[in-house]
């Protein structure tokens, strides 16, 4: 989405409005904080509740959108996701109301204030491993119609497409992924220092849940090492499972990467225009092409 000072001052008018009438907020403060692809986060201060960051999709004056579209199913997974891992003891803001309407959508969260120290990528693998211990039975998972195996080939072709690259054909790729066994762990998918909110060196909360999926833990591994935005070795050693990476199909691993390179070209194509990346990536993925086509 191509912001504006209009877009966004409209959105902050009509959320505030939506706060009032929906929930009674007397609100003395309301700012712009970030943006996503498909919702941006507001900072409201509220009389008796204090700072809360609210979630809203994106939308123009006068649309509607219903339960289906990016934006809503957005809110729904981060508000299922926060909850469950809230009541199991793992770091994220607490959930406070989930609203769904055609006019007007939001999610209102625990604002959790970070600081500039630097977090660890070996206290980053510790955390992460907690993740991966979570029990999952039970979730409903929002996007989750298809097995694992089925959606991780189907938008690596999808993907690969958008932006012209040859990739092997959905049924091939799923079929390697299903040579794997695996735990069945909740993964987020998106581990990197703005996802996380951080206090003295220590993680208080993880945010931004949109990535996550239930499957194999040697993914999240792989979408590290691919992304490079973490210190790998630091946060293996942090995790203390390497028996997993040694338990995992090669190829596997690669379809995995794959995954991740496939996402980042177009994240460096597409969204944030960057030639350098963009073409590292575009690389990287043709690489990774052909290790599995000689694999087959």
């Amino acid at each position: 989405m191509k912001l504006t000072s209009g877009k966004i001052l409209n959105l902050k008018n009509r959320l505030k409005e939506a706060l009032c009438h929906k929930l009674g907020f007397q609100i003395e403060s309301i700012d712009f904080a970030a943006n996503g692809v498909d919702n941006a986060v507001f900072l409201v201060r509220e009389k008796d509740k204090g700072k809360l960051a609210v979630r809203v999709p994106w939308m123009e004056d006068g649309e509607r959108m219903d339960e289906n579209e990016s934006g809503i199913l957005s809110l729904k997974k981060e508000a299922e996701l926060s909850a469950h891992c809230y009541h199991h003891g793992f770091p994220v803001p607490r959930i406070h109301n989930l609203s769904i309407d055609d006019e007007m959508s939001f999610l209102v969260s625990d604002f959790i204030q970070g600081d500039a120290v630097p977090i660890s990528s070996f206290h980053i693998g510790e955390m992460i491993a907690q993740l991966h211990r979570l029990p999952v039975e039970g979730m409903q998972m929002t996007f989750h119609n298809e097995s694992f195996s089925q959606i991780l080939s189907s938008r690596i072709v999808t993907r690969a497409n958008a932006i012209q690259l040859q990739v092997p054909p959905a049924l091939e790729l799923q079929k390697v992924l299903n040579q794997s066994a695996f735990q069945q762990s909740l993964l987020h998918l998106d581990v990197r220092p703005p996802n996380l909110i951080g206090q003295n060196g220590r993680i208080a909360a993880m945010i931004d849940w949109d990535n996550a999926l239930i499957g194999d833990p040697v993914m999240e591994l792989m979408r590290i090492a691919e992304s490079k935005e973490i210190i790998e070795n630091e946060f293996l050693q942090g995790y203390k499972n390497d028996s997993m990476l040694k338990n995992c199909d090669e190829m596997v691993q690669t379809v995995y990467r794959l995954d991740t390179a496939v996402m980042l070209a177009i994240l460096f194509s597409v969204y944030i225009k960057n030639n350098v990346k963009r073409d590292y990536y575009v690389q990287r993925v043709q690489s990774l092409i052909k290790k599995i086509d000689n694999g087959m």
